[in-house]
């Protein structure tokens, strides 16, 4: 949203020039599309859909949270990282922005209705994500916004980075944000890509680090602030010939919009973003608390209550809703790739010697969630939802690391969870 502030402050003819040269992408099913030639008129009020991006590609192995973000080649597919509608209404003068927590649970309009997270949706097109947003909530998107993390990056650089206010030392081992010291800090691109991505942020507290519990809320509150801040920042930064450039290049490089989106009409709407005349919301997201079975057993009582009460249940893992792992059981079920005669899957991550201690339900095997149920439950029902469900199986599981070292007690803790496991069996189809 920045760079389209810099387009006031440039000459017609690069302007022009630049536009012109922005990426533009079809998104079927926008609001008042096709035929809607209609300009973007100061009377007219109009959602702007924002997404970024979770796609890698320009992300740079020099920078220091290149390892949170990983590059293109070792990332499936892509999904929305954020998700945001930007409304302008010019009767009351002013704009508002509301932000879809990416784990919001929807009703997919695809084929055979069903129900997923509605950051899946991008994983299969763009449209898919507006159709989704449209049908849900009745929100009509007229227009379309894209940004990835190398675009935003490069955006936040562009303005001299952006001034946030923490009141106690924070950090993410994830993404890599680390800010030690309590006050003003300017977070440069890097450093405000792994702030406004944050999912696993810890702050300090009476000399401990506490995890943040607002998770996916607390994390689109810090995108919200950060937005405003940036395009503030920018109003003040355009001036300048050189800062202008610069943004409006970021745009020609890294932003995708739909083919009718009037950049300078949207630039000059902007303005109104930079008095701070911009209200936030976010959309409730409130998941059912359940009890969770820990066991065969447990699972199996619970699936026989439900059934006592006449409750719907469901059981969807992840992999299921990936566009790829589809594609793969689509072209082994039309016979593209011949007979399946053998399937062989090898996963090794680094093991663990230390944690912090709220991380003890994973080393207990009596809760129930640790590598066999989570890591290797995922994995192969990728494979038999590919390849076939299992006929016969045969299967050796160990705990190779009996120990771990928790950093924050300073304690050794006994590990009972399992940690290698080897599995050998015969699918449907013989394979």
């Amino acid at each position: 949203m920045a760079t389209a502030v810099a387009l006031l402050a440039a000459g017609t003819s690069y302007v022009n020039s630049t536009v012109a040269g922005v990426q533009r992408v079809e998104v079927p099913g926008l609001a008042g599309q096709p035929g809607d030639t209609t300009p973007v008129l100061p009377t007219k009020i109009e959602n702007y859909l924002l997404v970024g991006s979770d796609n890698r590609d320009g992300a740079d192995p020099n920078d220091p949270d290149f390892g949170g973000i990983g590059s293109a080649a070792k990332t499936e597919g892509q999904n929305s990282d954020t998700i945001m509608i930007l409304r302008f209404d010019p009767k009351t003068g002013g704009a508002a922005i509301l932000s879809l927590p990416r784990d919001l649970l929807v009703e997919v309009p695809r084929g055979t209705p069903y129900k997923d997270k509605i950051n899946s949706t991008f994983g299969f097109s763009r449209e898919l994500l507006v159709r989704t947003i449209q049908s849900n909530f009745q929100i009509p998107i007229h227009h379309y916004v894209e940004v990835n993390f190398a675009s935003f990056k490069a955006l936040v650089d562009a303005i001299g980075g952006v001034s946030v206010y923490f009141d106690t030392p924070v950090r993410d081992k994830n993404t890599g944000l680390e800010v030690l010291k309590p006050g003003c800090v300017r977070l440069d691109g890097v450093m405000g890509r792994e702030w406004v991505r944050s999912r696993h942020l810890e702050y300090k507290k009476a000399g401990k680090w506490v995890s943040d519990e607002t998770s996916d809320f607390g994390r689109i509150s810090r995108q919200q602030d950060f937005v405003k801040r940036a395009i503030a920042k920018a109003l003040t930064k355009v001036t300048s010939p050189t800062v202008a450039a610069e943004l409006i290049q970021v745009a020609k490089d890294n932003l995708k919009v739909d083919p009718k989106l009037d950049l300078l009409g949207l630039a000059a709407r902007m303005r109104q973003l930079g008095s701070g005349a911009v209200d936030t919301y976010t959309m409730p997201n409130h998941p059912e608390k359940v009890k969770l079975g820990k066991n065969t057993q447990e699972a199996e009582e619970l699936a026989a209550l439900a059934r006592k009460m006449k409750v719907h249940t469901m059981v969807g893992l992840q992999r299921r809703a990936s566009p790829a792992y589809m594609r793969m059981r689509e072209l082994i079920q039309e016979g593209y790739v011949g007979t399946v005669l053998a399937v062989n899957m090898t996963h090794m991550g680094s093991g663990v010697l230390t944690r912090t201690s709220d991380r003890t339900w994973q080393r207990d095997f009596a809760l129930g969630a640790n590598t066999l149920t989570i890591t290797f439950g995922h994995a192969m029902d990728a494979v038999c939802m590919v390849a076939g469900e299992l006929t016969e199986v045969a299967a050796v599981v160990s705990t190779q690391v009996t120990q771990w070292y928790e950093t924050d007690t300073k304690k050794h803790v006994d590990v009972t969870a399992p940690d290698n496991i080897m599995l050998a069996g015969t699918l449907e189809g013989g394979a």
